[in-house]
């Protein structure tokens, strides 16, 4: 079903309105998949953002209250093994506290290596602390 503000509904109903599990796609090219509330995100489900400049779609897996998320999300800027992947705790939809982002390290087959971050003034500050070591042989 489409509504007056451009967002599609395809999913359960309760009273004339969504309410449960569904899709909800937004004029803007974003589209969530879980659990509704009216036309807003409520529970579990999976966002996916519009396509960046380069063709990447990223999403984020978590929960959600009210439309804005909350509680332990999962970022990947897009599904190949390259991506980025961001592990972040969001309250009240600001991402707080410790979190995790990955990316590829050196050598081959190029290792994913774990960067630990703390949120600080909204922006990631990553430790400075090497999680593992990565050498790589040299030829003899």
């Amino acid at each position: 079903m489409k509504f007056s503000n451009g967002v599609e509904f395809t999913g359960m109903f309760k009273d004339d309105a969504p309410d449960g599990p569904g899709v909800l796609t937004n004029p803007d090219g974003t589209m969530f998949v879980g659990n509704v509330s009216g036309l807003s995100p409520h529970g579990f489900g999976v966002m996916f953002h519009k396509k960046t400049g380069v063709g990447n779609q990223p999403f984020s897996l978590g929960n959600f209250v009210n439309g804005v998320a909350d509680g332990f999300q999962i970022t990947l800027s897009d599904i190949h093994r390259t991506a980025r992947k961001d592990i972040v705790e969001i309250i009240n939809g600001v991402v707080s506290g410790k979190g995790m982002r990955t990316s590829i390290g050196p050598g081959t087959p190029n290792p994913i290596v774990p960067h630990i971050f703390e949120m600080v003034d909204g922006e990631p500050v990553f430790s400075k602390e090497d999680l593992f070591k990565f050498e790589i042989p040299s030829d003899n």
